[in-house]
C-alpha cells in the first residue's frame, strides 16, 4: 500500500511540473512585447507594467497549484477512504441462527457433574397375557370358556416383567453423524418415563373335543417361546403357536406398546447444550434415548425374559346365559415362558460425551459441551467489533436473575475442558455482564486462515444458567 501511494505522489508531482512549463511556454508565445525605455512608443510595454504581468501571472499559477493540490489531496483521501469502507464486511452471526433452530443451542450450565434422575432399568415393566375360546364345545354350544395365564392372582390377568415401582426414566438426545461416527446432545429440557408393555393375545379360538366340562388334571402344560422379534416399531405381530395339551391355539397374535410420559421437574441443566465450565468426566453415566429413533426396536438385542408366576394358568368354562354356573381351576407355576422382544437403544453417556448437536450440524464440525459455542468465522487477521448481551435465569423457572452477572469469552479455537479463566489466548474477556444490558466487544484477531471464533459464558450463580446473544452482524475490518 505504501509504495502505491509514493508511486501516485511522484506521478502527480510530474504531472504539476509539466503543467506550470505548459503555461509558461504558451504565455510567452503570446508576448512579443520587449522591456524598453519610456521613450519607446506605445508598442512596447514598461518594465513596471511587465513586473505587474508577472506578478498577476505568478498569483493565477500559484492559485491554480493550490487548487490542483486541493483536488489531487481529495481525489487521494477519498480512494483511501474508499479503500478502507471495502476492508469493513460483516459477518454471519452463527449464534442467532443456532437459537432459531433450538432454544437451548445457544445456553449454558454446569455439566461439572452427572445430571441425577436418570437410571438404566429396562423398559418393559408389564404387560399380560390372555387367551380366549369362544365355542368351548361345539357340541354344546351354549358354553363358552377363556383360558388366563396370568400372575400373583387370576383376576388381574397380569403379568409383570419388571416390578411396578421400577421406573425406568431416560433422557432425549439428538444424534449428529460426522464420518461414519454419531455424536450425541441433549434434545430437550425433559425427563421422560417410559413403559414397555408385551401382550400376548389369541382371539376366536374353538374348542373342539366335544366334552362340556374338563378338569385341570387333564390338561397338559408345557413351556413354550414367543418370538417377537420381528417387530421393528412398537404393533402387533404373530408370535407362534401354542400346544397345551387339550387345545391348539394358532396364529398367536404378540404386541408391543412403548409410552413415554413426563416425570417430574423439567431440568434446563440437562437442556443446556453448552457446558459454562468443565463437563463431569467420571465413570457415572446419563441414560438416554435417541429422539429420532424412540420407536425404534431394530438396534438393540433380543430380550429373553422367562416367566413363572405364582398362578401360572387358569381354565374356566360357563354357560354366557348363566355366567355364575361356570368352573375354574388354576395350576401354580405352570407353565414357564420364553419371550423374545426388542427394546429401544439405550445410550449410556457421560456429560463429557456430550455435544452441542445444534452447533456440530450448522458448523459440519463435532462441537463438545465444553467448547463453547460457534460465533462466526473470520478469513484472516484484523479487527473484529460487535453487540451483545445475556439472559440469566434461574434454573427452577426461567425467571430472570437482575441481581445475578456472568462472565463472557471469545477465542480462536474451541475451549477447553477447564473454567474460562483458567484458558489461555483469549482474545476477549468481560466479567459482571449483567442481565439485559447491551455490551460491545472489539478485539484484534491474528490469524493467517479462516478461523472460527467460539462464545463462553459462565453465571457466578450456581442456581441460574446464561443464555448469550449477539446482537445484529459482528463487523470485521482487515488490516
Amino acid at each position: 500500500m505504501k509504495k502505491d501511494l509514493n508511486k501516485l505522489k511522484m506521478c502527480t508531482n510530474s504531472i504539476k511540473s509539466f503543467l506550470v512549463l505548459l503555461l509558461v511556454f504558451i504565455y510567452s508565445l503570446n508576448t512579443y512585447s520587449a522591456v524598453v525605455s519610456d521613450n519607446d512608443g506605445s508598442a512596447f510595454i514598461t518594465k513596471a507594467e511587465y513586473d505587474s504581468l508577472k506578478n498577476s501571472f505568478q498569483s493565477q499559477l500559484d492559485s491554480y497549484n493550490t487548487q490542483l493540490d486541493y483536488k489531487i489531496d481529495s481525489a487521494i483521501a477519498g480512494y483511501l477512504a474508499g479503500i478502507k469502507a471495502g476492508r469493513s464486511v460483516m459477518l454471519e452471526n452463527y449464534v442467532e441462527k443456532l437459537y432459531s433452530q433450538n432454544k437451548w443451542a445457544n445456553s449454558f450450565a454446569d455439566k461439572s457433574s452427572p445430571i441425577a434422575g436418570s437410571n438404566n432399568n429396562k423398559f418393559t415393566k408389564g404387560g399380560w397375557w390372555l387367551f380366549w375360546v369362544y365355542g368351548w364345545n361345539t357340541v354344546a354350544s351354549t358354553v363358552n370358556g377363556q383360558c388366563n395365564l396370568a400372575s400373583n392372582h387370576y383376576a388381574a390377568h397380569d403379568l409383570a416383567l419388571n416390578p411396578s415401582s421400577v421406573e425406568s426414566l431416560k433422557w432425549f438426545v439428538k444424534g449428529y453423524e460426522l464420518n461414519g461416527n454419531k455424536y450425541y446432545g441433549p434434545y430437550d429440557n425433559k425427563l421422560y418415563n417410559i413403559n414397555q408393555f408385551v401382550y400376548i393375545q389369541r382371539i376366536i379360538s374353538t374348542w373342539n373335543n366335544g366334552s362340556t366340562t374338563h378338569s385341570a388334571s387333564s390338561r397338559i402344560w408345557i413351556d413354550q417361546t414367543f418370538d417377537l422379534t420381528a417387530l421393528s416399531v412398537p404393533g402387533t405381530t404373530n408370535a407362534g403357536s401354542y400346544n397345551a395339551g387339550w387345545v391348539n391355539f394358532d396364529n398367536i397374535q404378540g404386541t408391543i406398546i412403548l409410552n413415554y410420559s413426563l416425570y417430574g421437574d423439567n431440568k434446563r441443566q440437562w437442556a443446556a447444550m453448552s457446558s459454562s465450565g468443565s463437563c463431569d468426566t467420571s465413570s457415572t453415566y446419563n441414560y438416554c434415548i435417541d429422539y429420532d429413533k424412540q420407536n425404534d426396536l431394530t438396534e438393540s438385542g433380543s430380550e429373553n425374559t422367562r416367566f413363572a408366576s405364582t398362578y401360572g394358568s387358569q381354565w374356566q368354562e360357563f354357560n354366557p346365559r348363566v355366567p355364575s354356573n361356570g368352573v375354574s381351576e388354576g395350576k401354580a407355576n405352570v407353565p414357564k415362558f420364553t419371550l423374545n422382544f426388542k427394546t429401544p437403544k439405550v445410550l449410556s453417556l457421560r456429560n463429557v460425551d456430550l455435544y452441542n448437536w445444534v452447533a456440530s450440524e450448522y458448523i459440519g464440525k463435532r462441537v463438545p459441551m465444553y467448547a463453547g459455542i460457534p460465533m462466526t468465522k473470520v478469513p484472516k487477521k484484523g479487527k473484529i467489533k460487535f453487540n451483545f448481551h445475556i439472559e440469566d435465569l434461574a434454573l427452577a423457572d426461567d425467571t430472570p436473575k437482575t441481581t445475578d452477572n456472568a462472565t463472557i469469552a471469545v477465542k480462536a479455537s474451541e475451549f477447553l475442558n477447564t473454567e474460562i479463566n483458567s484458558e489461555s489466548t483469549l482474545l476477549f474477556y468481560a466479567e459482571n455482564c449483567k442481565q439485559n444490558v447491551n455490551y460491545t466487544a472489539e478485539f484484534n484477531i491474528d490469524v493467517d486462515k479462516d478461523t472460527i471464533l467460539y462464545l463462553k459464558a459462565t453465571p457466578n450463580n450456581s442456581a441460574s444458567y446464561v443464555r448469550l446473544f449477539i446482537d445484529g452482524n459482528p463487523t470485521y475490518t482487515m488490516e
